[in-house]
């Protein structure tokens, strides 16, 4: 349950900071930075899809859970050693 409640408040707080970095990269264009967030955000959404179905497709729904896991882990590594 704690687990749940930490990914709900990290996966809350990643749109909010994504569009306040776009938003900052572009202070004289707050519309073309919003519009870019917008569909950056949205080919993030059709990637994942595509990728998860690939996944199910070639093996099985719990693998799709197991890949998620990973890349997140990895992800997790990635962003630690680069803030050292």
């Amino acid at each position: 349950m704690v687990l749940l409640v930490v990914w709900g408040l990290a996966y809350g707080g990643v749109p909010v900071c994504s569009q306040a970095a776009f938003m900052a990269a572009a202070p004289r264009a707050p519309e073309a930075a919003t519009v870019i967030f917008t569909s950056s955000f949205q080919a993030t959404f059709a990637l994942g899809a595509l990728a998860g179905g690939r996944v199910v497709d070639a093996f099985s729904v719990s693998a799709v859970m197991v890949c998620g896991g990973a890349i997140a882990a990895i992800m997790a590594v990635v962003t630690f050693v680069k803030l050292r």
